[in-house]
């Protein structure tokens, strides 16, 4: 909170010294503020996606027996440089995120080791790790896809996919299995090799769920 006084103080001490007072910055921890309480206070500044906030506070207003503010708005800015997947506005947010693994500094680590650096990447369903994937790629990194090299190992004419055969037999393969993992639990054990001695049965259970998730 103290960075974040200390920026605006700044700013307005760059932009226009003379309005700045010793309390013209005060924190907000409420929706409103001293807007709401401040009786000198005669107007208030908002955008289009906040007039709705500019009209509550006038209500507010209004039921403590204080004067209505003048509502200045200003419009929203176009940008015309945004990508398909940012707002069409200017924002400090979108500006904010393209921040995101922006090389600020050097490290100043210099006993980092020769080795590649391994970073496990995890996550559910739609949890975005295919788009840091992507980051990571544009940024040199090497990309190895666990879940297509899942993909893989069952792929026809595989030894995988012939193991499943085996198991499960010929006809409706992926309908048995799909019933498998929504009902039947002792097929499902039996599949994951916990009832096998040897342990050699088909360990593709996790690859063969996400599969059918993903269908």
């Amino acid at each position: 909170m103290d960075a974040r006084i200390a920026s605006v103080r700044d700013f307005i001490h760059d932009i226009k010294p003379r309005i700045l007072q010793s309390d013209s910055i005060v924190p907000i921890t409420d929706p409103y503020g001293p807007s709401v309480v401040d009786p000198d206070m005669r107007w208030i500044v908002v955008s289009e996606e906040t007039k709705k906030g500019g009209d509550a506070v006038n209500r507010v207003r209004q039921e403590k027996g204080l004067c209505v503010l003048d509502v200045h708005e200003i419009s929203l800015v176009e940008d015309i440089n945004h990508a398909a997947h940012e707002e069409a506005k200017i924002s400090s947010s979108t500006q904010r995120i393209g921040l995101l693994a922006t090389l600020l500094k050097q490290p100043m680590n210099k006993d980092l080791p020769g080795t590649p650096y391994v970073i496990g990447l995890t996550g559910g369903i739609a949890s975005g790790k295919s788009s840091v994937c992507r980051r990571l790629e544009g940024l040199g990194a090497a990309v190895i896809d666990c879940d297509k090299l899942g993909h893989k190992a069952y792929l026809p004419d595989t030894q995988g996919f012939r193991r499943v055969l085996t198991e499960l037999g010929q006809g409706g393969c992926w309908k048995k299995l799909q019933s498998i993992f929504q009902q039947d639990k002792a097929s499902l054990v039996k599949l994951s090799g916990q009832n096998s001695q040897s342990g050699k049965h088909i360990l593709f259970v996790v690859g063969l769920k996400m599969r059918f998730e993903g269908d």
